[in-house]
């Protein structure tokens, strides 16, 4: 049985001795994403996984009847979804009409099967970072509104404004820490909300700082 296209990765069996299974490593090839990480969190992977078996008699090579019985594992912060397809047709999905099952039994007499794997973000991933990202921008506007009624000279630039501009721009550092599944700096959503939104907030935290520093008519 073949693990992959290396020669030296061929699993040999000896017959009529029962073998248990064993584990198989799937890495994503570059460019094969069908949403890459960029698109966080509704990134998607499709992993296909053929499988072929035959044995050696008399120097001649011979399909092996098999019949896989295959499951899927929960994966923290995604959701896996296996269908079975053709080794002939991988666009063509196998449920339970006679026509697929006859096609699919072909097969498997053949000893070829094979399997794709959807991996996609959870719900709740998504949700949870709907959720972190709603925080920075309220963290943004927060800091803008402050800024703007200490510049238009509506509100003093008190020390405790000062603090809490400087508390809510390192809580955005925080903020982009805890994303389900760790995602890598420098995703969509990093250009479109966490560097705008840190880089608002500490120039207006900088602005307050001025502010503060060069007026002596405010009280603390």
């Amino acid at each position: 049985m073949r693990q992959s296209a290396t020669p030296s990765e061929v699993n040999i069996y000896e017959a009529g001795i029962p073998t248990g299974g064993f584990d198989v490593s799937l890495d994503e090839s570059p460019q094969s994403a069908a949403r890459g990480i960029n698109l966080y969190p509704f990134d998607r992977y499709i992993y296909e996984v053929p499988i072929s078996a035959s044995y050696e008699e008399d120097g001649n090579q011979i399909d092996l009847a098999i019949f896989p019985q295959d499951y899927t594992k929960q994966i923290d912060t995604y959701d896996v979804k296996m269908d079975h397809v053709l080794w002939t047709d991988s666009e063509r999905v196998i449920g339970s009409s006679n026509k697929d099952i006859k096609a699919i039994t072909d097969e498997l007499e053949q000893g070829l099967s094979s399997s794709i794997f959807t991996v996609q973000r959870s719900d709740s991933t998504k949700v949870l970072s709907f959720i972190i990202m709603i925080l920075m921008l309220s963290g943004l506007i927060s800091v803008g509104t402050m800024t703007y009624m200490v510049a238009m000279h509506k509100r003093p630039p008190t020390l405790s404004s000062l603090t809490w501009s400087a508390a809510l721009t390192f809580s955005l550092i925080s903020l982009r820490g805890i994303y389900p599944g760790s995602p890598p700096i420098g995703i969509l959503i990093d250009k479109i909300i966490y560097f705008p939104a840190l880089l608002m907030t500490l120039v207006c935290s900088l602005w307050v700082l001025i502010m503060w520093s060069r007026r002596e008519d405010y009280l603390n």
